[in-house]
């Protein structure tokens, strides 16, 4: 009974990705750990680590899209090379961004810091309209919100969309996801 009990619980440990060093040394504590997500290895543009439990990666043009499992959130990122599909001017996608959503909605792009990178930044309402009814007597409500960072050889675009009653529950995942993210940027040195 006690070799079953050994065996078992080193099976579950040897699950788990590097526990800390005070749950490795408590029996207990190791089968109950779990960590929080999984490493994205896969593209030499970016890395990060999602949330267990989410459906992915599903391969999007240029990156990749992780969903929630009953689809209430994506999260989405991909690199454009210049010149390739998906590619627009920094510029472009900026006044892009700035036209997309509603009424009530800002209309603001922000620059903010992703890994330590200038990017713009927005959030925005969209609404889609069921084609079965009159236009504006049935439509889902959701929210985007979207980061472009440009370098020298394109731009990296990252998303976030969810209905807006499930937006707010599930954009602590989303914020996570920005906290591990790593990102191969290229630009040139500048000459002094």
């Amino acid at each position: 009974m006690r070799a079953g009990a050994l065996v078992l619980l080193a099976l579950v440990s040897a699950g788990c990705a590097n526990p800390p060093r005070f749950v490795r040394r408590t029996p207990v504590l190791r089968l109950l750990y779990r960590p929080y997500g999984h490493p994205y290895l896969e593209n030499p543009k970016f890395s990060f680590e999602m949330k267990r439990g989410w459906k992915g990666p599903e391969f999007i043009e240029g990156g990749v899209r992780f969903r929630h499992p009953r689809r209430r959130a994506d999260i989405s990122i991909a690199y454009h090379v210049e010149g390739a599909n998906g590619w627009v001017e920094p510029k472009r996608y900026r006044r892009w961004m700035r036209e997309q959503g509603s009424t009530e909605d800002r209309h603001i792009v922000e620059e903010v810091r992703i890994s330590s990178y200038p990017a713009s930044h927005t959030v925005y309402t969209t609404h889609t309209y069921d084609p079965e009814y009159l236009l504006g007597a049935k439509s889902d409500v959701g929210m985007t919100e979207v980061f472009m960072l440009p370098d020298d050889q394109g731009i990296f675009l990252i998303r976030y969309e969810a209905p807006r009653r499930w937006f707010h529950r599930y954009r602590s995942v989303f914020t996570r996801f920005l906290e591990s993210l790593a990102l191969a940027v290229y630009s040139e040195p500048v000459e002094q």
